[in-house]
């Protein structure tokens, strides 16, 4: 999964969607905007797997250990 510059959460959660990862790009996207890390998302490629939770996959494109 790559991020680039701009890309939005929404943007971001349709991706990871396409992708197999999750089921319900929406659900995440509001996991992520709840959370505060919308604009905490960070630009690059990560590793994402399906079953992953939304905590995993919210640390991964954020940079969070």
């Amino acid at each position: 999964m790559t991020v680039t510059k701009g890309m939005t959460s929404e943007k971001l959660c349709h991706a990871i969607q396409d992708l197999g990862v999750v089921d319900d790009w929406k659900s995440l996207n509001s996991y992520i905007t709840k959370s505060g890390y919308a604009l905490r998302i960070q630009i690059g490629t990560f590793k994402l797997r399906p079953g992953m939770t939304y905590e995993e996959i919210t640390r991964i494109v954020t940079g969070r250990k």
